[in-house]
């Protein structure tokens, strides 16, 4: 089984205001935070026996992308003249990812205030 989505924008593409998040869960919101990415990464979890942890490691690794690829992206992500559709569109091109399925866009999202199911309190995700 496989299952792969994403249940709201990375925080560092929100405003904070619409956080709807008290003092110390916004603290420990930017505790995520890295760079100049912010919380824009991937976290996964395997669950099961045996598993091949090295090749599945590996294999991950296959998918990062080289440090040519990476400035590619870097330069259309930091290009202002570029809207996030238009960054998406670009990168699309650039790379054929149509299996996996839209990522949910900030202004898309419904201003419900609950965690989807990360706890930053506790700092669980």
């Amino acid at each position: 089984m496989l299952t792969l989505g994403s249940e709201m924008p990375w925080f560092c593409c929100v405003s904070e205001d619409d956080w709807g998040a008290d003092a110390d869960t916004v603290k420990a919101i930017r505790n995520d935070f890295e760079g100049e990415w912010g919380d824009r990464r991937q976290e996964m979890v395997f669950i099961g026996e045996k598993l091949d942890v090295e090749g599945i490691t590996k294999q991950l690794d296959a998918c990062l992308l080289s440090r040519t690829e990476m400035k590619k992206w870097t330069n259309v992500m930091k290009d202002e003249k570029l809207n996030d559709e238009e960054k998406e569109e670009v990168l699309q091109e650039m790379w054929d990812d149509g299996y996996w399925a839209e990522w949910p866009r900030a202004q898309d999202e419904e201003h419900n205030h609950d965690h989807h199911g990360h706890d930053h309190h506790g700092h669980k995700h």
